[in-house]
């Protein structure tokens, strides 16, 4: 017969949760891993306290996340070829928009393709961990002028902008890249 103190204690508590979590699963101590009935295996620290219920919520294990190790590579090995970079935006532009002549439905798609096609072969210089970003500019040639600017928040001793600036009779057209250094 049960006594009172029995009957009166609530069900799934705490100790009731990590029972049943422990009859369903076993944690391998020599590989530091936790595995249950199925065999999957899920990383769990135990090195600060031990294995609480929060491993299981409602009877169902918790999606543990996966960390990657950082690499602490906190400079480049080689640094970002500006002059190279500004000969490839000059090749470019001049290849494809020598001959052009200003048309504003056709220019977002042609400024878009070259800026596709500097990214493409700047990539092919750029050393590794570097980020490239490309714009292209395309603006009809009139009586005026036109100035472009732009704000980043880089490293100033790692991250590198090359610009080219092209005009033909009808059209003026900049291409900048951005290398930005990711550690």
């Amino acid at each position: 017969m049960a006594d009172s103190s029995q009957l009166n204690r609530p069900r799934h508590s705490q100790a009731h949760l990590w029972k049943d979590a422990a009859r369903r699963a076993h944690f391998n101590q020599k590989e530091g891993l936790f595995k249950d009935s199925t065999a999957r295996r899920h990383s769990v620290d135990f090195s600060s306290s031990p294995p609480s219920s929060d491993l299981y919520l409602f009877g169902r294990r918790r999606r543990t996340v996966a960390q990657v190790e950082n690499t602490y590579q906190l400079s480049p090995d080689d640094i970002f070829p500006v002059m190279k970079v500004e000969r490839i935006i000059k090749e470019v532009l001049e290849e494809h928009l020598e001959k052009t002549v200003y048309n504003s439905i056709q220019m977002g798609i042609i400024s878009r393709a070259t800026a596709d096609i500097i990214k493409l072969k700047v990539k092919e210089v750029t050393p590794p961990r570097f980020k490239i970003i490309t714009w292209t500019v395309i603006t009809e040639k009139k009586d005026n002028s036109i100035r472009t600017a732009s704000k980043c928040l880089w490293d100033t001793q790692f991250d590198r902008s090359a610009t080219y600036v092209f005009e033909n009779a009808t059209l003026y057209a900049a291409g900048m890249v951005f290398a930005v250094y990711l550690d």
